[in-house]
């Protein structure tokens, strides 16, 4: 038991270790796109490179990587299966969505009016 838990948690540090050197990578390209003119092209070209390469093994190497690539494949399977109301359907949907609220409108338009009519029956009749 205590041999798995030590598993886990070195796993859990290699992934941690993989998205820290993402980062890294990423504050170093910042860095090189700051100081652009000073740099030369190929070693801002290395570092890009790098940065990519880190990204690839990353996403293919880590469970969260893993899962976001299975989260876009799924997706993409369910887009397929996405069907596009006609024309007619968006015009009677959009219409029966303006005459309920309108008609909503009103109806809370009546409840504060009705309101705002019996608070100020009732302050008259504590004058």
């Amino acid at each position: 038991m205590g041999y798995n838990c030590q598993l886990k948690t070195l796993f859990n540090i290699k992934e941690w270790h993989k998205w820290l050197f993402i980062f890294l990578s990423y504050c170093s390209i910042e860095i090189s796109n700051f100081y652009r003119e000073k740099l030369c092209i190929f070693l801002h070209i290395i570092i890009l490179s790098v940065f990519f390469i880190c990204i690839v093994i990353t996403v293919f190497c880590t469970k969260i990587g893993r899962y976001v690539i299975n989260l876009l494949i799924e997706s993409k399977k369910e887009i397929k299966n996405v069907i596009c109301p006609s024309i007619k359907d968006t015009f009677y949907t959009s219409l029966f969505i303006i005459v309920i609220t309108v008609l909503m409108s009103l109806v809370i338009y009546g409840i504060d009016k009705t309101f705002f009519y019996l608070i100020s029956c009732i302050i008259k009749l504590g004058c």
